[in-house]
């Protein structure tokens, strides 16, 4: 999960945007019957609008352990962003800002100087809740065609 909050915000920072809502997912296999079900999902406004990944992960992992339960065999688990806003428009400031939510103060410099070392040298900094070993990959062996998103993939005609 800490890999996809990871992604998600280096996104964020590239088209120069903040989130303000965050929800996490989790679900065991619909399709074995034999395993015991379970699905939840739950969500978390923040206080302030943030891009710092630090802070996305920490947020995620929280509401994680509210809809974690032992004893299922999960197969999948994933991050919503919402609430997206450009990070130039005014956000609501707290009269207490950040006293009791136990996150980190956002760092955009350092995120900034983060995202600048990883263009240069890929992956080269990581948050360490994302895991060292990075050998699995999402299942993409059935990913339909991206038409409408990729230029590389659109359908021509021959005469």
């Amino acid at each position: 999960m800490a890999e996809f909050c990871s992604r998600a915000a280096e996104k964020l920072r590239k088209q120069q945007s903040v989130v303000g809502c965050i929800t996490v997912f989790i679900r065991t296999n619909p399709f074995n019957p034999q395993e015991p079900q379970y699905q939840r999902s739950a969500s978390i406004k923040l206080s302030a609008a943030t891009q710092d990944t630090r802070t996305i992960i920490a947020t995620a992992n929280r509401v994680l352990k509210e809809i974690f339960k032992t004893g299922y065999g999960y197969q999948k688990c994933g991050v919503q962003l919402s609430d997206i806003k450009p990070e130039s428009s005014p956000g609501q400031l707290e009269l207490f800002d950040y006293v009791d939510d136990g996150l980190l103060t956002e760092n955009r410099q350092l995120m900034k100087v983060v995202d600048q070392i990883n263009r240069r040298f890929p992956k080269a900094i990581t948050i360490a809740a994302t895991g060292f070993d990075k050998s699995w990959q999402p299942k993409s062996d059935r990913i339909s065609q991206r038409y409408t998103t990729d230029w590389k993939e659109l359908a021509g005609v021959k005469c």
